[in-house]
C-alpha cells in the first residue's frame, strides 16, 4: 500500500477472541482519536477469532477511517502486527494490543514525544518504545519467566534490547518501511527494531490489569516466542553447538586412546575396547558433523522467506 501524505498517524491493533474487552477498548480509543489534532487511520487485524470480535468491529461507528482485516486461521500475534504495518499509510504508526493493559490514552503523549524529543546527536527519535516499569499485575511465574527471558536474551544477543518491552510502540514511517522491506515472516519486533539500529526512546509506564477476559498467550505460545526470540537474534546458539561438538569429539578421542592403552596392557574385558572405541568415535564424529551443519544453517540466517500477503482479507462494513 502506498503511503498517503494526508494521514498523520496510523494505529494497528491485532485482535484474537477479544469480545469481552473490545467494546470498552473501542470506546476509549475513539475518545483518544477525537482529541488528536491530526488525521488518523485505524487498522484492526482479526487473527482468526471465533467469537464475536468481528461482529463488534463491524458495528463500530465512533471511529472514522476504520479498516478491518480478517483471517480464518490464527497466524500469531507478531504476524498480525506485521500485516497491519504493511497496510498502514500514516507518517507515524502505533502498534497497540486490545486488552487495555497498554492504555490508548498514552498515544497523544507518545506522539508529542516523537515530534519534539531529540537524542544525544540532536536528531529526533525514530521509535518511542514503551516498557513496563513493574509487573505487579502478573503472576509470580510470569514475572520470573519474563525476567529470565530477558536475561537470557541479553546474554545470547549482541543487540541492546529494552527489558520488559511491550508491543505498544510508536514508529516513524522510515522504521515501518524498513521492517516491511526485511520481509521476515517470524520477526519479533522487540528484537528486530533494535537490530536495525534505529534511535529508540524508552517510555516507562505502569501496566494495567487486563480489563476483561484472559490472556491469549498460553505457556506453549510463550515458550515458542522465547525460542523464536533467541534463534532469530543471531547464530550464537548454533556456534555453541559446534563448540560443544568439538570439545566432546576431543573427549571421545581421548577416551578412545585410553581404551587402546588399556587393551595393550591387557586389563580389560575381551571385546570391550572395540565396542567402546566404535561408540565413542561414532558419537563424537556425529556431533561434530551436526556442528558443521549448524554452521551452514547459520550462513542462511539473513535469507528472506516470501510472505503470503493474502492471509488476511479486508472486511468492508455494509
Amino acid at each position: 500500500m502506498r503511503h498517503r501524505r494526508n494521514i498523520a498517524l496510523s494505529i494497528v491493533v491485532p485482535v484474537y477472541n477479544e469480545e469481552d474487552v473490545l467494546p470498552e477498548m473501542l470506546r476509549r480509543l475513539s475518545l483518544v482519536l477525537k482529541k488528536l489534532p491530526v488525521s488518523t487511520q485505524t487498522i484492526f487485524v482479526d487473527d482468526g477469532s471465533t467469537d464475536k470480535t468481528l461482529e463488534i468491529l463491524l458495528n463500530q461507528k465512533n471511529i472514522s477511517n476504520l479498516q478491518i482485516f480478517k483471517s480464518n486461521q490464527n497466524h500469531g500475534h507478531q504476524t498480525a502486527i506485521l500485516y497491519g504495518l504493511r497496510l498502514s499509510s500514516g507518517n507515524y504508526v502505533v502498534t497497540l494490543d486490545a486488552d487495555l493493559q497498554d492504555p490508548p490514552e498514552l498515544i497523544p503523549e507518545m506522539y508529542k514525544k516523537i515530534k519534539v524529543r531529540k537524542n544525544h546527536y540532536g536528531k529526533k527519535y525514530d521509535v518511542i518504545q514503551t516498557s513496563r516499569s513493574e509487573r505487579k499485575t502478573d503472576k509470580l511465574f510470569k514475572r520470573l519467566s519474563s525476567s529470565a527471558y530477558y536475561v537470557l536474551l541479553q546474554k545470547m544477543s549482541k543487540v541492546n534490547i529494552i527489558p520488559h518491552a511491550a508491543d505498544f510502540r510508536l514508529m516513524t514511517r522510515k522504521v515501518v518501511n524498513t521492517i516491511i522491506s526485511e520481509n521476515q515472516p517470524n520477526a519479533i519486533l522487540r528484537i528486530l527494531i533494535p537490530r536495525l539500529d534505529f534511535s529508540i526512546l524508552e517510555y516507562k509506564f505502569e501496566r494495567q490489569e487486563r480489563y476483561s477476559g484472559q490472556s491469549k498467550y498460553s505457556l506453549t505460545k510463550m515458550f515458542s516466542l522465547a525460542v523464536d526470540s533467541i534463534l532469530s537474534t543471531n547464530a550464537r546458539p548454533l556456534r555453541m553447538i559446534s563448540l560443544f561438538g568439538l570439545v566432546l569429539s576431543f573427549v571421545c578421542l581421548t577416551l578412545s586412546i585410553l581404551s587402546i592403552i588399556t587393551w595393550l596392557v591387557s586389563r580389560n574385558i575381551p571385546g570391550w575396547t572395540s565396542i567402546i572405541f566404535f561408540i565413542l568415535s561414532l558419537n563424537g564424529f556425529l556431533i561434530l558433523f551436526l556442528g558443521f551443519i549448524g554452521e551452514y544453517i547459520a550462513k542462511i540466517y539473513d535469507s528472506h522467506i516470501p510472505v503470503n500477503h493474502q492471509m488476511y482479507t479486508r472486511i468492508v462494513k455494509k
